[in-house]
């Protein structure tokens, strides 16, 4: 634990300083702040963010996270280091919990348990979770699920069980109240007690989840109640955008899963270059030689007719996306020249119909809309078919495997928790990097298991055939199954290393910060030339740093202020203010990191105020 600590410490100590980065934070500090008991009650009483424009777009229960905000700002006011420290201290208890939870599940052995614990500390997607102070509600929620799940783990060794239980779902209803993806919890503890709990009988399982499943839904109606409906996204979503967040969850689940994978989506960016397109030819050649020897053994097989056609329909497929996919860089100035004539107005374009509100956003905005599309889109047409492909390719394999393994009832435990939050995000249209916190868990638990018991296995293997022969031959290596193993969890191990903060400087959120406190400094100054009880619009505010697509990972697009943002920093620092932002306009991109920024105010009639972005380079 120690060990844990001081490493987690070291590493992401530099981003400590950081200035609030999520157009979120403001709002929820200001919303979250207790200055009498009302406030408090409050808090359990109305939607996260209650009396802020946020609420016109989304509603939330969260009184959890909302109070440890409100902590926050008791101790530290607006000092971005108290709230990021938070922050990491809750990722340091989870990794803690993660360890601990490993120990249990294996025996105590402290390899696997470190292991495991490592990766989950490192993984590079979980720095958004750590850096952006909003996204605290993912890991709070991940915290009181696993203490719940691990006092649930001992209910039945303690004096006082009913007591113990209620400890646990105590930490799962403050799980809930942290944020709503907790919900999949009784599921998780059910699924715990058919598959690791075999000698109980099938009834107590029942009985013993079934407290989980009463608290859930009473949650659930005592949310719908203060939402006064389901909550959720309070602007209807339009179809394109819901086949675009399908397409996004579906795909970068299991891209996030395995970082970098991720950064596939450089291929279907305008303009490709040169490096890129070659990139994109060695993949296709690779898959094609892959699609192509199993095209190979399916004919040579002994199946039966129809798995015979089920999987070369499934191969004939796989190789038509395949060829679709790792071709787009060649034929994607088709789409983007369409895309461009639809924004600008040049010409008749089909897709005119998919652009709108772009008297609010610049073109580059919808460039990434429509590079995200086709990159998720082929990708989910890729990963779930040749997922179906190898189970029946090699179901037989598959089945042995998990006979032989002593451990195969808490891999599926583990793969049960680490999928189940994806039905979730899918179904609520919900998905983004943040929400991948409490599935990394098991993920890094099998892949510590995984690693170490494969490198063991091949060891031992070695040491016999060189007790044996004397001598160790190439083909004796390609002939033995944990070869494979050690060699594809080992690569995917060194590359979550390699892309981890270790060696990687993630700087875009000290830009985007930087940006912010420039800004929210300027808007001070001028704070005297506004109308106070009067309406302003805001023209300039960037959506993209052009240098910085050469930073790695490319800062793809700002997280700026939005209006709620804004409002909320004007009543933190000028109570006395009724300022509504009535509108902001983006611009394109800016050509590198500005030095200055400089804020022109226009009065206009009706006491309202147009605020223009300027910028010194």
């Amino acid at each position: 634990a120690l060990i844990l600590i001081a490493f987690n410490l070291l590493l992401y100590k530099k981003y400590l300083n950081h200035y609030f980065v999520d157009p979120d934070t403001l709002t929820l500090i200001e919303t979250s702040r207790i200055t009498s008991f009302q406030d408090f009650i409050k808090i359990f009483t109305t939607p996260l963010m209650h009396g802020s424009s946020f609420m016109q777009l989304l509603k939330h229960y969260r009184p959890i996270s909302v109070l440890s905000f409100s902590l926050d700002y008791a101790i530290w006011d607006l000092q971005p280091f108290g709230y990021n420290l938070a922050n990491l201290i809750l990722h340091i208890l989870v990794s803690i919990l993660v360890f601990l939870l490993s120990s249990r599940f294996f025996k105590r052995n402290i390899w696997i348990s470190f292991l495991g614990a490592f990766i989950f500390s490192i993984h590079p997607v979980l720095l958004e979770n750590i850096i952006r102070i909003a996204f605290r509600q993912d890991i709070l929620a991940s915290f009181f699920l696993l203490l719940s799940f691990i006092i649930f783990q001992n209910h039945q060794k303690m004096k006082h069980p009913k007591l113990t239980i209620s400890f646990s779902l105590l930490f799962y209803l403050f799980a809930l109240g942290s944020k709503e993806f907790a919900v999949i919890f009784p599921f998780i503890i059910l699924s715990y007690l058919f598959l690791l709990q075999r000698e109980m009988p099938n009834s107590q399982k029942l009985k013993t989840s079934l407290p989980y499943f009463i608290l859930s839904i009473f949650f659930v109606i005592f949310r719908t109640i203060i939402l006064h409906g389901m909550g959720g996204a309070n602007v209807p979503i339009e179809l394109d955008r819901a086949i675009l967040r399908f397409f996004y969850a579906t795909a970068c689940f299991f891209m996030d899963l395995f970082y970098p994978l991720h950064l596939l989506k450089n291929l279907f960016l305008p303009e490709p270059s040169v490096v890129e397109k070659s990139i994109s030819l060695v993949i296709l050649v690779l898959l094609l030689v892959t699609w192509g020897w199993c095209l190979k053994k399916t004919l040579s097989s002994s199946k039966s007719k129809a798995l015979k056609r089920i999987t070369l329909t499934l191969l004939i497929f796989l190789i038509v996306n395949t060829l679709s996919m790792f071709l787009f860089p060649f034929y994607s100035h088709h789409f983007y020249n369409a895309l461009h004539d639809a924004y600008f107005g040049t010409s008749n374009s089909f897709l005119s119909i998919c652009i709108k509100g772009k008297n609010h956003f610049p073109y580059s905005y919808y460039l990434n809309l429509g590079s995200t599309f086709f990159f998720t889109f082929f990708t989910t047409l890729l990963i779930y078919p040749s997922i179906l492909f190898f189970s029946i390719h090699k179901f037989k394999e598959l089945r042995n495997l998990v006979k032989d393994s002593m451990n195969s009832p808490l891999f599926v435990f583990l793969i049960i928790w680490m999928l189940l939050p994806l039905p979730l995000y899918i179904l609520t249209l919900a998905f983004s990097h943040r929400t991948m916190y409490f599935s990394l868990i098991p993920f890094s638990i099998i892949l510590s298991y995984t690693l170490i018991k494969g490198v063991r296995e091949l060891i031992k293997y070695i040491k016999e055939l060189m007790l044996r022969d004397g001598t160790l031959k190439i083909k004796h290596l390609l002939s033995n199954k944990y070869f494979y193993s050690s060699l594809i969890t080992l690569l995917l191990f060194s590359t979550l290393v390699y892309f981890s903060p270790l060696f990687h400087n993630y700087d875009g959120w000290e830009i985007e910060g930087d940006l912010n406190k420039v800004f929210f400094n300027r808007l001070s100054a001028i704070y005297t030339d506004l109308p106070q009880n009067g309406e302003i619009e805001i023209y300039n505010l960037p959506y993209q740093i052009s240098s910085s697509k050469n930073h790695f990972p490319p800062l793809v697009e700002l997280s700026v202020p939005q209006g709620y943002t804004i409002e909320s920093w004007f009543k933190l620092h000028f109570p006395e203010n009724h300022i509504q932002v009535k509108k902001i306009k983006y611009i394109d991109d800016l050509p590198s990191i500005p030095e200055d920024i400089v804020l022109k105010v226009e009065r206009k009639a009706n006491d309202n105020a147009i605020i223009v972005v300027q910028y010194k380079f």
